[in-house]
């Protein structure tokens, strides 16, 4: 071969690669955390199958990563996140994540109101400022793992709590959608 120059290239055979020692290829897959997220993976369809909402415009949840779904919302918000954390603090729960400018003028509404939305839904919800700079915020319910007895007990309380929660929001949404028009 040459190179357009016309002078010669030369080309170098790599050496063969060799598969590594089955034992390496063993320990590079965590066979329990496989198990784990594939049990992660059918509790969350299993909340996808049995949720139900009120609100008759609201779509189906979808998978997020491992351990969480997300229940689409209009904008700006885009979607609910519900999820079971595991370590230290182990909690299963739901919550709105709110950015930027427009997040945090609609934080601040939901904020101010959040008396009278724990009222409506019967849901402790919080209301946690994560970083003024670049804004960043949630607004959402969080109970300890510990409160459930197993894991038919979290979904039956993921799926209430994810419908009030939509019934709350979405119609507030499109209030404030309106309001802007």
């Amino acid at each position: 071969m040459v190179d357009l120059a016309g002078m010669p290239l030369y080309l170098e055979t790599p050496e063969p690669i060799s598969a590594p020692p089955a034992d390496t290829m063993e320990n590079v897959v965590d066979p329990d955390r496989v198990n784990r997220r594939g049990i992660n993976r059918a509790f969350w369809q299993r909340f996808i199958d049995e949720v139900q909402f009120d609100h008759a415009d609201q779509l189906a949840p979808r998978h997020g990563g491992d351990n969480w779904v997300r229940v689409p919302l209009p904008d700006p918000l885009g979607w609910l996140t519900a999820f079971r954390s595991t370590g230290s603090r182990a909690e299963v729960g739901l919550f709105l994540t709110f950015r930027e400018e427009d997040g945090q003028a609609l934080f601040d509404e939901f904020h101010n109101d959040i008396a009278e939305l724990r009222g409506e839904t019967g849901l402790d919800l919080v209301a946690r400022l994560k970083s003024d700079r670049p804004f960043h915020a949630e607004l959402g319910v969080f109970r300890p793992r510990s409160d459930f007895a197993d894991e038919g007990q979290q979904l039956d309380w993921l799926c209430h709590a994810a419908n009030r929660f939509v019934s709350l929001i979405r119609p507030r949404l499109s209030l404030m959608a309106e309001a802007a028009e």
